[in-house]
């Protein structure tokens, strides 16, 4: 329902409780108006000031494919509500307002209004011209540790090697042939390569196991857990 005429001063008390926090849905029962009614008078004041609020003349004066004020306040007022949706969601919400309003149109809004998120840059590819993120500054500073591979063995078992190396001599450390990329098995290992070299200031792994692992807080598992509380 529309305002009738003559309701300047219902609108600037709309405009007051608005401003104190209260939602279109409130102020449209408050009023007696449709809420679309509601998101055009909040849009007029926006645009207009207190000239907005009074009363106009209901000849049609602009283009009929032009997005109305009154739209226009209404999806940037449920994107402040929502700020991380786009506008597929936001039009969807929109229609529980029986406003009807196109994805791509709602997209051209936001924009003009300010109303986009920048995307995240993604990460430049490495090339030599960028400094590493894990920096080796000479032999005996780190070890790089992988599991190279698997191979089927003359007894139908597969076999995983664990190499432990130095990344800046090329030093290896242990080559062992295991059973399995459980923890339990490459715990002794380690174990072994410490004791007799000493421990490194970093290991260099890849996100496999048992080095990492998307079940736990970080990927931590109790191999890396176990760095961690040497030190490394």
């Amino acid at each position: 329902m529309p305002w009738s005429r003559g309701a300047v001063d219902e609108r600037k008390r709309l405009i007051a409780l608005w401003e104190a926090g209260h939602s279109p849905t409130e102020l449209a029962k408050r009023f007696g108006v449709s809420r679309p009614t509601v998101y055009e008078t909040i849009g007029r004041w926006m645009a207009e000031g207190e000239f907005g609020l009074q009363d106009r003349s209901r000849r049609l004066y602009s283009n009929g494919r032009q997005t109305s004020v009154s739209v226009i306040s209404a999806l940037l007022s449920i994107k402040d509500r929502y700020p991380h949706y786009g506008p597929d969601k936001l039009v969807r919400l929109l229609r529980d307002d029986g406003i009807e309003l196109s994805a791509s149109t709602a997209r051209d809004i936001l924009r003009r209004n300010g109303r986009v998120q920048a995307r995240r840059a993604r990460p430049p590819r490495w090339s030599p011209s960028i400094t590493p993120a894990i920096q080796v500054p000479g032999p005996g500073h780190s070890m790089s540790a992988d599991h190279k591979g698997q191979f089927l063995l003359g007894n139908r078992r597969y076999c995983f090697p664990l190499t432990i190396a130095d990344p800046a001599s090329r030093y290896l450390f242990a080559v062992e042939a295991l059973a399995s990329t459980s923890v339990e098995a490459a715990v002794p290992v380690f174990e072994r390569v410490f004791r007799r070299w000493g421990l490194p200031e970093q290991i260099i792994t890849d996100n496999g196991t048992p080095f990492c692992t998307a079940r736990a807080l970080g990927g931590i598992t109790e191999l890396s857990k176990m760095w961690i509380k040497l030190g490394i």
